[in-house]
């Protein structure tokens, strides 16, 4: 397939998509130029719907943020939900064939794994032999750039509360985790944790203990967050 363009100015009709050539006029000779597959990026959702997906195999949908991608999987027949799926105007609702989003793997990014380890009322005890909840790693994760913060309901008082995590039978802390009196988070924790083990692997056991409560006040409604990069 060839056309010849005269415009200086052209639109996406003027383009044929796929491998081969096109010729294009450039003043007064007509040259061969090799024809590649493009993307064309659209503003909305109801303008990729419009297109005739014979053409337009791959789009791209711009609102806010990066590029979206889409292609055309001619076999799916999955419901259109304006934003994973988008089924063409020109095709019946029964028939094949629909726009998939592309998703970006989720490898690489920071995750938070979050796990209560009591009730939100009752006072919470020490305990550094029973842990007061077991949870698993649903994937492995790399804690160099991440952290675990605990978080209480209720503020201890009258002392620190200090929590201990072990993953597969050893602590992963060489400080301890802790919230200050008058806190509910380790955020502000004057004695910041530090971590002795920055690598999660898939399906590690977490055990939650308590190794010291407020004296006046224990605390209550204990939750334990484990950040870190999914790998």
């Amino acid at each position: 397939m060839s056309r010849v363009i005269h415009r200086q100015l052209i639109g996406h009709e003027d383009l044929s998509l796929g491998q081969g050539s096109i010729n294009q006029a450039r003043g007064v000779s007509v040259v061969p130029v090799r024809q590649i597959e493009l993307e064309f990026i659209f503003r909305t959702i109801a303008e990729i719907k419009a297109l005739d997906y014979l053409l337009y195999a791959h789009v791209g949908l711009y609102a806010i943020g990066p590029v979206v991608q889409y292609y055309f999987d001619s076999s799916s027949v999955a419901l259109n939900d304006d934003d994973l799926v988008l089924k063409p105007d020109r095709l019946l609702s029964s028939q094949s064939g629909r726009y998939l989003k592309v998703l970006l793997s989720d490898l690489g990014i920071f995750d938070t794994i979050i796990a209560s380890a009591s009730d939100e009322i009752t006072p919470i005890t020490v305990d550094i032999v029973v842990p007061k909840t077991t949870f698993r790693a649903p994937y492995p994760l790399d804690l160099t750039n991440g952290y675990i913060r605990a978080s209480l309901t209720t503020a201890p008082t009258g002392a620190d509360f200090i929590v201990d995590v072990h993953m597969n039978g050893t602590t992963i802390f060489s400080t301890l985790l802790s919230i200050d009196a008058g806190e509910k988070t380790s955020k502000t924790a004057v004695s910041p944790a530090v971590l002795s083990i920055l690598s999660i692997p898939d399906d590690a056991e977490f055990e939650v203990f308590v190794t010291q409560i407020g004296s006046t006040l224990a605390g209550t409604g204990l939750k334990i967050a484990v950040t870190g990069v999914k790998v």
